[in-house]
């Protein structure tokens, strides 16, 4: 009885003080999120689209708020997949649709399927 009692509490003292440490190797730093900035003043932030490049010779786009970061979107959206755009007049037709929804007070501005086939996008 001795025995299981002792093999109890140093499994447990060594499992507590793990819990204390810090922990090492690579840091994966959190993924940015698409979160309205408040606007005190009632002034509008200045939004600007950017064309990037995406995996697999496709495109998307970056949306900056005055002059930051705000959204970067390397798929298309509405589309299951990670597919990006297969033209920069895609991805650039996208974004002006997501400020728009921006614009208009839609947070997150979610794209639909029908909205992406008015803009040609198969």
């Amino acid at each position: 009885m001795r025995i299981h009692i002792a093999t109890f509490l140093l499994l447990t003292t060594g499992l507590l003080g793990c819990v204390n440490e810090p922990a090492t190797g690579p840091q994966v730093a959190p993924s940015p999120t698409v979160q309205a900035a408040p606007r005190d003043s009632g002034t509008v932030a200045v939004l600007e689209p950017r064309v990037i490049d995406a995996p697999n010779g496709t495109f998307g786009y970056e949306i900056l708020s005055d002059g930051r970061l705000f959204i970067r979107q390397v798929s298309v959206p509405g589309r299951p997949g990670v597919k990006g755009c297969r033209t920069r007049e895609q991805a650039a037709a996208i974004a002006e649709l997501v400020m728009q929804k921006i614009r208009e007070g839609h947070m997150p501005p979610t794209v639909s399927a029908e909205e992406l086939t008015a803009l040609n996008i198969p």
